[in-house]
């Protein structure tokens, strides 16, 4: 349970309330010198399970990103190619490889992404998303929620813990001998009414 509880506490609330607080912060690239759609590379052929997006806006740093097309991780470059009119129907694969011409690349002069090490997480071209997307204040209400749920899960589940080891050290010093207990919810079961009573003992010997 310690184990449980611990991993409540220092890896989901953190996840949880990073999420929340997380602010996207998107580098504006201007101007957009290449924008190429191919196969991923996969020794001297391509894994055309994979989309590879290649964006460069100048001589030396090149931006990339990968997509799962059998998980649909495509679907918003094709949207953004049907309005371009490049796409003309609901098969990308009759276009690949792709490279936008330079009047094409002159159309676009709002060019924002989030990255790192120059993988791209996000990315949008005149404020459509080709990957990932705006955080909206209902996601981030969740997540502030969530983070709020679980560390109340988590702290009752160290007065639990306490609560079981206090038991566990009263019951060794009346007795000298440890606390067995074969059942592992009649276990927890005690230690939660432990708990309820404000960590003391039931007295059995109050009535005769």
């Amino acid at each position: 349970m310690i184990g449980v509880t611990l991993g409540i506490l220092f890896m989901l609330v953190p996840e949880f309330y990073s999420k929340a607080q997380k602010q996207d912060v998107f580098v504006s690239l201007n101007p957009l010198l290449e924008f190429n759609l191919t196969y991923l590379p996969n020794g001297n052929s391509f894994d055309k399970r994979y989309l590879k997006l290649l964006v460069r806006f100048d001589s030396a740093t090149t931006y990339i990103k990968n997509f799962y097309i059998p998980d649909q991780e495509h679907k918003k470059i094709e949207v953004f190619l049907f309005q371009l009119g490049v796409l003309k129907e609901d098969n990308i694969r009759k276009i690949i490889p792709l490279s936008f011409s330079n009047d094409q690349l002159e159309k676009y002069s709002t060019v924002e992404v989030t990255y790192q090490n120059k993988s791209i997480e996000k990315i949008k071209i005149n404020d459509l998303f080709l990957k990932g997307k705006k955080i909206s204040i209902i996601e981030r209400a969740l997540y502030f929620l969530l983070t709020l749920v679980f560390s109340v899960i988590g702290l009752f589940g160290i007065w639990l813990v306490v609560g079981s080891v206090k038991l566990h050290i009263e019951h060794y010093q009346k007795t000298g001998e440890t606390l067995e207990i074969t059942n592992l919810i009649a276990a927890k079961l005690e230690g939660f009414k432990y708990v309820l009573r404000g960590f003391k003992s039931e007295n059995k010997d109050s009535e005769i």
